[in-house]
């Protein structure tokens, strides 16, 4: 599945020139990802370190506007 996500990716340069269509199938294929991780035996460890990531990410930008350096 991550080569066909590749592959879409490299053949047009993006998913689609409409970001509300990308983010729509970017999300729809981590979903599915989270699925097939979650059928494989042994899933929690690797579920466990797809939340952490996804935390990683998802704080992201708000760690970045809490730090924003002061205005004049």
């Amino acid at each position: 599945m991550t080569e066909q996500i590749a592959r879409s990716f490299s053949d047009s340069g993006s998913y689609s020139a409409d970001p509300a269509q990308q983010r729509d199938s970017l999300r729809s294929e981590c979903h599915k990802l989270i699925e097939v991780i979650a059928r494989r035996p042994g899933c929690l460890k690797l579920l466990m370190g797809a939340v952490y990531a996804l935390e990683v990410f998802a704080d992201y930008k708000r760690d970045r506007s809490i730090r924003k350096p002061p205005g004049p």
